[in-house]
């Protein structure tokens, strides 16, 4: 989209240059000077008359042209504009994702901590309960065998 701006903003300034060229050329043909010197006799009057109006309008017409390029440029950079603004917003966004993985990673480690240590803790209490359940029927056949 671009490139193809670029190439009829050219084309449109090349075709400019050509117009004011030609109307330039017009003016000095219809200026009392030239009317002076002979060149502006009536048959030749009216058709610089009609190549300066003809020129004119060219001249109309590309600067309807140009002022419409130049808001296709302005809603361009508006676009250009809101898309940086979404882009932003979308690294915001980004980075808070990124901090509440961080934070998710950070207290997984830490519940899987946790839960090695209640894991020893209840093999060490079922451990201390054999124990205890072993003593307590060792002590029952012993009293019954001295009893």
């Amino acid at each position: 989209f671009k490139l193809e701006m670029e190439a009829k903003v050219r084309r449109n300034f090349r075709s400019s240059e050509h117009d004011t060229d030609v109307v330039a050329a017009a003016l000095a043909a219809n200026s009392p000077s030239s009317t002076a010197q002979g060149f502006g006799s009536g048959s030749a009057a009216g058709g610089n008359t009609r190549t300066t109006a003809t020129a004119l309008e060219a001249m109309e017409v590309n600067n309807e042209e140009l002022a419409l390029l130049a808001r296709a440029a302005d809603e361009l950079r508006q676009a250009f504009l809101d898309v940086e603004s979404l882009v932003s917003v979308q690294g915001e966004r980004l980075d808070d994702i990124e901090a509440a993985l961080s934070r998710t990673q950070f207290r997984t480690h830490g519940a899987q901590e946790q839960l090695v240590l209640a894991t020893e803790a209840r093999r060490k209490c079922q451990y201390w309960w054999c124990v205890l359940a072993t003593t307590m029927v060792g002590l029952i056949v012993v009293l019954l065998f001295f009893i």
